[in-house]
């Protein structure tokens, strides 16, 4: 079993001066055999990575829009109607008014997918 160094370590050798490509033959054919223990990762998931993180990117972005512009837009203007312009102020909650929204938005569809069917 060969011996696990931290990545840190530095490793010091006394080399001899006719021994000195002998000791950089073994040190590669070292590191090769290391590697294999290593995890290294390939070109193919690095690639995926970077696909899944604009991906992640891409759909926080449209939910994030869905909810600030649709949801909070119709649970505002609903609110707002509902009491006569009391609420939602400054201060009131962002979530609720979210809540309200999407809360209107599926009652909706759900009644639409009712009597069209």
């Amino acid at each position: 079993m060969q011996k696990q160094f931290k990545p840190c370590t530095v490793i010091k050798v006394r080399i001899k001066k006719g021994e000195e490509a002998l000791y950089h033959n073994r040190l590669l054919r070292s590191l090769v055999n290391e590697q294999k223990d290593l995890n290294i990762v390939p070109v193919e998931e690095i690639g995926i990575g970077i696909f899944a993180a604009i991906a992640r990117f891409v759909a926080w972005f449209a939910i994030e829009i869905f909810f600030q512009a649709i949801c909070w837009g119709i649970g505002w203007v609903v609110l707002k109607t509902i009491t006569f312009g009391k609420y939602p102020n400054k201060d009131s909650n962002h979530e609720i008014v979210c809540a309200v929204g999407l809360f209107l938005l599926v009652t909706s569809a759900v009644i639409v997918t009712i009597y069209t069917n």
